[in-house]
């Protein structure tokens, strides 16, 4: 089953994160969009962030992603969930090779 990500792109969001074993601070890298909420009012929205891979980073697809900012997209996501101590946790990550599907403008 394939899910997709509907949104306006607000860009690409670095993060630093630290590796607690080895002391090493690293990069993390997350698409941000944009979309209505649901079961909201009009205009109400929702930021969501889906985390870009080592691969896809070191393939551009950051800078990418960053040019399409403003633009509505389609983007293929998939999630990896876990639990620990009656919690569930979930991380989405932006497949493949993170190229966007742009979406027509639904205004008039």
């Amino acid at each position: 089953m394939t899910i997709y990500a509907k949104g306006k792109v607000l860009g690409v969001a670095e993060r630093d994160q630290l590796n607690r074993k080895t002391g090493e601070v690293f990069q993390k890298f997350y698409l941000v969009l944009q979309s209505e909420k649901a079961g909201g009012l009009p205009g109400q929205t929702v930021d969501s962030e889906y985390m870009l891979t080592k691969k896809q980073v070191e393939h551009g697809a950051d800078k990418r992603l960053n040019e399409l900012k403003g633009q509505t997209v389609l983007v293929e996501v998939f999630g990896n969930h876990r639990a620990y101590k009656d919690r569930v946790y979930s991380d989405w990550y932006v497949s493949g090779d993170a190229v966007p599907v742009q979406f027509p403008s639904s205004s008039k």
